[in-house]
């Protein structure tokens, strides 16, 4: 008979090869890069001849900065973040798709008010982003019943698998606006500006700048508070509702990723045929 044990201080050295980087570290490493980045963009005509025109980089610029505006406010877009992730945990407690429809509905109608406040396109362009919006928004409630059984079976099996599900949502929440504030730049970059007038392109890269500046990730942001023991800890395992100080499951889990080693429930829920010798048959 076999006994599996938490991995505590065994195969240490095996543990180390899987460092844990939260969400505020990885993208805060990103903006680290972007902002190192923008010293490449006054060399980018060296090696490649500019061929947009300057009316449609500044067009360019103007959207990025729209659509990064929302961003500015960190702990508004964390809040909401959290709101989304409790309705998806209730969503799947309850096995109601009624949260992501509705959500779905929600989202849909917000792009194309946005679309049809701010946009000066024509109406037959406008009329192409509101049928790709309604079709997306149908192809992603065509899905919502299958992931939801999908998720159920996955988190109900490793729990570890819904705080990595989680925390990938937040990078790319912490990330999107930061590769937006950087496009300001890069369109500035590849704009064919006058021979006599290039210092155009210092105003860009002074716009990125100062966007990526004002969307620093904010550590204070990404931390919370457990709901069992009241302890600091990231900010997803807040809205699941405990941590792997005090979930037994979740912190088994979590060893299991970091010593690369399937979960127990997984192999305990695998069928065995009927050719294979009982478990008090093997050799331990």
């Amino acid at each position: 008979m076999r006994v599996r044990v938490l991995p505590n201080r065994i195969n240490s050295r095996r543990s180390s090869e899987r460092v844990r980087k939260g969400p505020h570290a990885r993208s805060h490493l990103v903006w680290q890069i972007l902002i190192a980045s923008l010293a490449l963009d006054p060399l980018l005509p060296l090696f490649a001849t500019p061929l947009l025109p300057v009316d449609t980089a500044v067009l360019l610029a103007i959207l990025c900065a729209l659509a990064s505006l929302p961003f500015l406010a960190q702990r508004t877009v964390h809040k909401v973040l959290s709101s989304l992730r409790v309705l998806h945990s209730k969503s799947l407690t309850v096995g109601s798709q009624g949260l992501p429809i509705t959500l779905a509905l929600g989202v849909g109608a917000v792009l194309i008010l946005k679309v049809l406040m701010f946009s000066q396109l024509p109406r037959g362009v406008l009329l192409l982003i509101i049928a790709v919006v309604a079709w997306s928004s149908r192809k992603f409630l065509s899905q919502v019943g299958k992931q939801t059984r999908e998720d159920n079976a996955l988190f109900a099996s490793n729990p570890w698998a819904k705080v990595q599900r989680w925390e990938q949502q937040v990078i790319v929440f912490a990330i999107l606006p930061l590769a937006l504030a950087r496009m300001i730049s890069l369109v500035g970059a590849c704009a064919d500006f006058p021979a006599d007038d290039q210092n155009q392109q210092i105003i860009f890269i002074l716009v990125s700048a100062i966007f990526l500046g004002m969307l620093q990730p904010d550590r204070s942001f990404f931390i919370g508070t457990c709901k069992t023991c009241q302890r600091p800890v990231p900010i997803v395992f807040q809205d699941i509702g405990s941590c792997l100080s005090c979930d037994m499951n979740l912190r088994f889990s979590y060893h299991s990723w970091v010593h690369k080693i399937p979960p127990p429930e997984r192999e305990a829920a695998a069928p065995a045929t009927k050719n294979s010798p009982p478990e008090r048959s093997k050799k331990p």
